[in-house]
């Protein structure tokens, strides 16, 4: 019988490794605007160029990871909604804050020193407490500020908190599929509809579409000692060869809506690919993978904090990097993962622990139990 307690998926935080280096230090590369070209475009040219789309797969593997840890425990009544969202909030607001307070600080050196903050605008109180209350983009708010990449969590939690009411209300777990299926369309539905109002616009439906996808995919691991799963993965490296070689000869125009098509095909191709695939689980296994893989967060939360960092070298000492230099290119890799080790090794852990105990976790407890 499968029993998920002795199944460790090494190989989804080796993809969530994967994701989190081509989304700091390849596709927002381009907030440097490199003078000469991007470094080693030639290699990296469709991480460059589609680099964003990798945001659909950890939504994806967001949706995967809940449904495959919670899904049990809610449907059996053993975890609440304050709670579930509290485990979410504890481990992602206290890297956010102390990210944010960074990314103030420099961005207020950067605006002194050039008269403009760099990337993204918006550098005011209102956006600041949206951004501490982790509602910064696409819930409320529809414009970049202050650390712009930690959108991703802002759209998450709103993604928690319906994954939490869709599966706790539905008590047949037959019928449990069917509202992931319900709740995806609706995120493509959302998609379509082009708006830029709160709630409504792509970036609420790129989160929806691909978490629920996520869910259904971890409906089909947990079962897939009923399915030729080597064959789903097989099928799904196929179908991913077919779509590059027909990008490669007539464009990316041929897929029709490309954002579509990653979250309906090729987000969930790579993930079954991965999953099923021994060669790619093995691959994607690897420590250097899954090291950048437990890292993901802070990479993903520290990265844009280390760009101001550098542009504020910049306006202190009065000179420009050539950021097309791939020396430059790794020197900003390293210069982000080894704050990344210094965050997660000396102040990760203890920044979590002060905001358990100013919050006072244990008093909050006792009050979830009752519920």
């Amino acid at each position: 019988m499968y029993n998920k307690a002795k199944d460790k998926i090494i190989c989804i935080q080796g993809l969530k490794g994967f994701g989190a280096f081509i989304i700091a230090f390849v596709w927002h590369y381009h907030h440097f605007a490199p003078q000469e070209g991007l470094p080693l475009y030639r290699f990296l040219a469709p991480f460059y160029n589609y680099g964003d789309r990798l945001v659909e797969v950890f939504f994806l593997l967001s949706g995967f990871c809940i449904a495959y840890g919670y899904e049990e425990k809610i449907q059996e009544g053993r975890i609440g909604f304050t709670k579930f969202i509290w485990n979410s909030v504890k481990k992602l607001f206290p890297p956010m804050w102390i990210a944010l307070f960074v990314t103030l600080l420099l961005q207020c050196i950067i605006l002194h020193k050039t008269g403009t903050t760099f990337i993204y605008p918006n550098l005011d109180v209102y956006h600041f407490l949206l951004n501490l209350l982790g509602l910064q983009n696409g819930v409320l708010e529809l414009g970049w500020s202050y650390n712009g990449p930690t959108w991703y969590i802002s759209v998450l939690l709103c993604c928690y908190g319906v994954y939490f009411v869709c599966v706790d209300r539905c008590k047949e777990k037959e019928y449990l599929i069917f509202r992931y299926i319900a709740l995806a369309l609706l995120g493509v539905i959302i998609i379509l509809l082009e708006q830029n109002l709160p709630v409504i616009n792509s970036l609420i439906g790129r989160g929806v579409s691909c978490f629920f996808l996520g869910s259904l995919l971890a409906k089909l691991y947990e079962n897939k000692h009923r399915f030729f799963a080597l064959r789903i993965g097989i099928i799904s490296v196929f179908f991913l060869v077919i779509v590059w070689g027909l990008m490669k000869c007539f464009g990316i125009a041929v897929l029709g809506n490309f954002q579509l098509a990653v979250i309906l095909g090729i987000a969930p191709a790579v993930v079954l690919s991965i999953l099923f695939v021994p060669v790619l689980r093995k691959l994607f296994s690897f420590p250097v993978f899954t090291y950048l893989g437990k890292h993901s967060l802070s990479i993903y939360l520290w990265h844009f904090p280390i760009q101001c960092l550098w542009k504020v070298v910049e306006a202190l000492c009065g000179f420009e990097f050539n950021y097309s230099e791939s020396v430059i290119w790794g020197l900003y890799i390293i210069s982000v993962l080894v704050l990344v080790y210094i965050y997660d090794k000396l102040v990760g852990e203890k920044s979590s622990s002060i905001f358990r105990l100013i919050i006072r976790e244990e008093n909050t407890d006792k009050m979830w139990s009752k519920n």
